[in-house]
């Protein structure tokens, strides 16, 4: 009889051995399966995110190119335009023009800096500059006038 327990004990243990196997063996399987599908689905993410990565990439590179190339077309007509303007500003020739020659106000404590070249025109012939224009527009609104009444008055037709 003890042989008999023994031997049922031992089959018992076997199958609650195998059994046990078996179902950590399927858990396993399941837990692998959902990996993979994990793994596929994260793949395809992947994949959906380096696309558009790459497009923005492009996309980047060509707004740049063309930033680029419009900085170098507003930069050559600022020079353009500040050329014009030096061209055509008014100067005034008794300005005091800034001589490159100068010592900085740290080289020598006792003299002050000289007054820096603005560009603006004297008081004086600002004044001189605005009455003289007053005086061209009375003289065109006047001309305009002698017009209107030469063309109301004497008959003369164009």
């Amino acid at each position: 009889m003890f042989y008999l327990q023994m031997a049922l004990a031992i089959i018992l243990y076997v199958g609650g051995y195998t059994t046990a196997w078996q179902l950590g063996a399927k858990k396993i399987a399941v837990l692998e399966a959902q990996i993979a599908v994990a793994n596929d689905h994260a793949n395809e993410l992947l994949a959906v995110h380096r696309q558009a990565i790459k497009a923005a990439e492009e996309k980047a590179a060509t707004v740049s190119v063309q930033l680029e190339t419009d900085y170098v077309q507003h930069t050559k007509a600022i020079n353009g335009l500040k050329h014009t303007l030096a061209v055509t500003r008014l100067r005034d020739p008794n300005s005091r023009q800034n001589s490159s020659n100068t010592l900085s106000e740290s080289s020598n404590p006792k003299k002050p800096n000289p007054a820096t070249d603005t560009f603006d025109l004297s008081e004086n012939l600002t004044r001189l500059l605005r009455s003289e224009s007053y005086r061209a527009d009375t003289v065109a609104i006047y001309a305009e006038e002698c017009f209107k009444f030469v063309m109301n008055n004497c008959g003369v037709a164009q």
